[in-house]
């Protein structure tokens, strides 16, 4: 690994033993492994449309630090607090997400914009949000888009669990991530540290001591 002495605690934090549901090992590992394949061929794309080499992204996919969740919001009982959530704005810190929403309440805010919308979802098809490193890697060209999950308003289906598989790609943790351009906006930086300078800033991991 590239600097390897300054990155094995991202390291350490990033490849940790996976703890997988009962029962349920042998579908979220091959759903993982599918899911991780369409993000890195969504990620070449992507390259190619900001003008890189089409294997640009390939070194940093091979030994990625993806995270699959398998989010479940229970049933709403009873009435809710004004602008109670089920998740909490925020944007993401990797380059893709992949969502597999089983049920409405995933909202949008588009940069700048003043009103929340609702992300609808074809039955069988994927939602796709670019995170904070690729805008990073864009030079602001894209953007991540804030979102949240919402209290739904109708009681049927509020009356339900609400499930979500959600893959957060995550590249290799010494991989160096560069602004596209003559004119880079951010410095390099590589995933790892990136991703733990997120969790500093929000408080986590705070006796971490790679950055």
């Amino acid at each position: 690994l590239r600097g390897a002495g300054v990155l094995a605690p991202v390291v350490q934090f990033c490849y940790q033993p996976t703890p997988w549901p009962p029962q349920l090992e042998q579908p979220l590992i091959r759903l993982f492994e599918v899911m991780s394949v369409i993000a890195e061929r969504l990620l070449s794309l992507c390259g190619q449309a900001l003008g890189l080499d089409a294997h640009y992204f390939e070194a940093a996919c091979r030994h990625h630090c993806n995270s699959l969740r398998a989010i479940h919001y229970y049933p709403v009982e009873g009435p809710t607090a004004p602008g109670q959530l089920r998740c909490g704005a925020h944007s993401d810190t990797g380059s893709l997400t992949l969502l597999l929403p089983d049920s409405p309440g995933l909202q949008i805010k588009p940069r700048g914009a003043s009103e929340w919308i609702p992300v609808c979802c074809p039955a069988e098809s994927l939602v796709v949000n670019i995170g904070d490193l690729l805008q990073r890697v864009s030079n602001d060209k894209w953007v991540s888009t804030p979102h949240r999950v919402v209290v739904p308003e109708a009681e049927a289906d509020r009356s339900r669990p609400r499930y979500s598989l959600v893959l957060f790609q995550i590249l290799a943790a010494d991989a160096v991530m560069q602004s596209v351009g003559s004119d880079p906006k951010y410095p390099a930086v590589t995933q790892g540290e990136y991703l733990m300078g997120h969790f500093k800033r929000w408080g986590r991991n705070a006796d971490q001591s790679a950055l």
